[in-house]
């Protein structure tokens, strides 16, 4: 059974960056290296953003960074992140279009 600290600790070890009223969004940064070398894996899974603003994160696992442009925006997300991800219900497993489901 897990507590609201392990999510609270889960949650904070991610980095999540929220654009500021006012403010444009960030030119995009060209992926690092390592994040554009990487291809899916069998078992990386697909999420649905929940959430109402864009916003960047980082994997708290992987290191990798995902980009959630507006409500009901999908990404293939590494592995080792997907339950970090999910714990925080900004995200959903997007089944229907999973990866590991083909």
């Amino acid at each position: 059974m897990s507590c609201c600290g392990q999510k609270r600790a889960a949650a904070s070890s991610m980095s999540i960056h929220w654009p500021r009223a006012g403010n444009p969004l960030p030119a995009p940064r060209a992926a690092p290296v390592a994040a554009r070398s990487i291809s899916p894996g069998p078992v990386d899974c697909r999420v649905r953003y929940l959430g109402a603003t864009t916003i960047w994160l980082t994997g708290p696992r992987s290191g990798r960074v995902y980009y959630f442009a507006e409500s009901g925006s999908t990404a293939i997300v590494d592995e080792q992140d997907v339950d970090a991800l999910l714990r925080t219900r900004l995200f959903v497993s997007d089944a229907a279009s999973s990866l590991s489901a083909r």
